[in-house]
């Protein structure tokens, strides 16, 4: 059963998992920002050129929050997901890079830019990830926790046997059948 604390805490963990990826993205793009910058004055790119980078390096932000979504849940998952998602996102971003940059020098520089900008946030999704499975792993194994399971048993038990119900709920009563 889903308590509300648990959504609300949900909730919390999802808002904050998205504005990091938005602060991250923001970041790289003023990083990409002053390169551009940097670099379009020494190559002598025309202007037009800058701002179409400019424009087109935007697209990186759907990909950043798929990579940093993506990231968490491998990050939190026990299963082996990083063995089927690693493979998965080099083949999508090598073939999307190889795709929209054909022929294009500039449109190199936005692919470039935009797996960049999904392999740091799939980094982040991942080292997030790991880190709240390791919190919650902890909190399960802490005395506390046991202690309030321990109550719970023990009220359980207290509840059944007020009941005239078996205390081990794995043996189920025994059924009479009538005499028909």
């Amino acid at each position: 059963m889903i308590l509300f604390v648990d959504l609300k805490e949900s909730i919390w963990a999802t808002f904050w998992v998205v504005m990091i990826s938005v602060f991250m993205f923001l970041i790289l793009v003023s990083i990409f920002y002053i390169l551009l910058h940097l670099v379009s004055k020494r190559i002598g790119l025309r202007q037009s050129a800058v701002q179409m980078v400019k424009r087109a390096s935007w697209s990186a932000f759907p990909l950043a929050a798929v990579g940093v979504i993506s990231g968490y849940m491998t990050g939190a998952s026990r299963e082996p997901a990083v063995d089927a998602l690693i493979p998965a996102v080099l083949t999508f971003l090598g073939g999307a890079a190889i795709y929209f940059s054909r022929g294009h020098p500039v449109r190199s520089y936005v692919m470039g830019f935009v797996v960049f900008v999904f392999s740091v946030n799939l980094l982040l999704g991942i080292t997030l990830g790991s880190h709240g499975r390791a919190r919650a792993e902890a909190f399960e194994k802490s005395p506390e926790n046991q202690m309030r399971q321990a109550v719970n048993e023990l009220q359980i038990r207290m509840y059944r046997k007020s009941l005239g119900l078996p205390l081990d709920p794995a043996k189920p009563p025994a059924v009479v059948k009538s005499k028909q």
